[in-house]
């Protein structure tokens, strides 16, 4: 028996004006939508192909937007998607031993 082919709808909730505007104006002839979410939470979203979820997501900090990531399975509930993160990279300083010097990697 072949699996079924999951579809889904991904969803950006802008959360201030800027980033709102800036999702509007990627998105011409949209207009937002409210969705309950798997909680009954109402939440202003607006529907858009991953890809633009994905362009939002490098140019956050750039910009300064703020938003969350939704998506919807089939027609079931709008969930909260984790969208994944950037983690900050540290810098590892050991030192020697026998000077404690220390040595970078």
């Amino acid at each position: 028996m072949a699996k079924r082919e999951r579809k889904y709808r991904w969803f950006v909730g802008p959360e201030d004006a800027l980033t709102n505007e800036a999702i509007a104006d990627e998105l011409p002839g949209q207009t937002i939508q409210e969705f309950n979410d798997n909680n009954g939470c109402a939440r202003k979203v607006w529907e858009c192909p991953r890809s633009l979820i994905n362009t939002l997501h490098r140019n956050m900090t750039r910009l300064n937007l703020r938003f969350e990531v939704f998506c919807m399975e089939g027609r079931g509930a709008l969930r909260s998607f984790p969208f994944p993160r950037k983690e900050k990279k540290r810098k590892v300083v050991l030192k020697k031993a026998s000077t404690g010097e220390p040595v970078t990697i």
